[in-house]
């Protein structure tokens, strides 16, 4: 089903990408990640490197919630 959102009078473009996002969010849609990765080509040694950084911070995440 395709998502819609129609301007109102007074309204702006980042108002309209937000409600955009509120509405996918919604939708469970992640039509704003896909439209990001569609939008470059990322190289695997990239991906990978995006990968070890965020095993990263959620292992950081992990300790400080361990601590309490």
């Amino acid at each position: 089903m395709p998502i819609t959102v129609k301007k109102k009078k007074g309204e702006t473009n980042d108002d309209m990408i937000s409600k955009f996002r509120k509405v996918s969010i919604e939708d469970n849609v992640s039509v704003v990640e896909e439209v990001r990765s569609r939008v470059s080509y990322i190289s695997p040694s990239e991906r990978r490197q995006v990968k070890k950084k965020l095993k990263k911070w959620r292992n950081q995440l992990r300790r400080l919630s361990n601590r309490k």
